[in-house]
């Protein structure tokens, strides 16, 4: 890389400021940061969440910037798709959870397994 392109790199990484208005973003957005990336990048990506506050963040595990997407497209690819079309196993379960919690339908597993003794108690009477 030339002086030249470091510099500019450089000066757009630190003169940048965020837009004005992220709030009002309706549509679903994923801030992806590497759990490797530099302390400035990984403030800038909860600066960002906080803009967004329905925004989702991802932590990629032993990641650095730009690894993922350039390095394991097709993963990336997997990834974005499955995000975009809500066919994560934890978001799925999460989302169940939370619609059960606003029905008052969800109890943790033991609280279940005390109905079903009172259940059976009651039965064998």
């Amino acid at each position: 890389m030339s002086k030249e392109t470091v510099r500019n790199e450089l000066y757009a990484t630190y003169h940048y400021k965020m837009p004005s208005g992220l709030e009002k973003v309706q549509g679903k957005v994923a801030i992806l940061v590497g759990q490797r990336e530099k302390k400035i990048v990984k403030e800038s990506a909860n600066l960002l969440h906080e803009a967004m506050p329905h925004a989702q963040i991802f932590v990629l595990q032993n990641y650095t910037h730009g690894a993922f997407s350039l390095g394991h497209p097709q993963e990336y690819i997997r990834f974005v798709k499955s995000w975009i079309q809500e066919k994560d196993k934890q978001q799925r379960i999460k989302e169940r959870r939370k619609k059960e919690a606003e029905e008052g339908q969800y109890m943790p597993n033991w609280k279940h397994l005390l109905n079903k003794i009172k259940d059976k108690k009651s039965v064998s009477k």
